[in-house]
């Protein structure tokens, strides 16, 4: 049977349990995209108008199960309502230079990309949206964050996997993005039908 949850409402209860389950010793961020609605542009402009970059929690202890961390965090989750074009390379640039990269630890780090869509808006807030922009800047922003020693998961909920405008696979992307940040599933393949991400 179906859950009668929307996309958003699996994905939120999802984070809430595992964000309960991490050890008191866990640093964790968090940054929501899309979390603006953005205007179509043909011509690069800052950020600001593709992705609310206040909205981002700063990487700290999680802390005992009443901390204030833990709190902001769970506060955060359950208030987002993710909605608009789709910024990844924004979001995922944003959250690795201004939230991991400061974060020095000699612990292992590592990036969570979680998308239900393919990305609609390129760096300098350039896109058409629903119209699909290119991937590979994404995946060359992974592989620099994994030359600096920081590994990303790559999670496709339900509609990352097509592009809405032309039916085409969106998964060999994800795949791709997941073997360059170092979580590649075991034997998987860029192409599938055993997907990387």
């Amino acid at each position: 049977p179906g859950s009668r949850n929307s996309k958003w409402e699996v994905t939120r209860d999802a984070l809430l349990e595992a964000l309960e389950g991490l050890s008191p010793q866990t640093a964790v961020g968090l940054l929501f995209y899309p979390n603006r609605s953005t205007s179509n542009g043909n011509q690069p402009r800052p950020d600001s108008p593709c992705l609310d970059a206040e909205d981002m929690i700063s990487i700290a202890m999680l802390g005992p199960d009443d901390s204030q961390h833990r709190r902001a965090l769970e506060r955060a989750i359950q208030r987002a309502r993710p909605s608009g074009a789709t910024p990844t390379h924004i979001a995922y640039r944003h959250a690795f230079e201004n939230g991991m990269r400061p974060f020095m630890t000699s612990a292992n780090r590592f990036m969570l990309l979680i998308t239900d869509g393919a990305p609609t808006l390129a760096d300098g807030c350039i896109g058409n949206p629903p119209a699909v922009v290119e991937t590979q800047p994404i995946i060359d922003e992974i592989q620099e964050a994994a030359d600096e020693g920081v590994r990303t998961f790559i999670i496709g909920s339900p509609g990352s996997e097509e592009n809405s405008m032309t039916g085409g696979d969106m998964r060999p992307w994800l795949s791709k993005a997941a073997m360059v940040g170092g979580t590649a599933a075991p034997n998987c393949t860029e192409n599938g039908p055993n997907f990387c991400h």
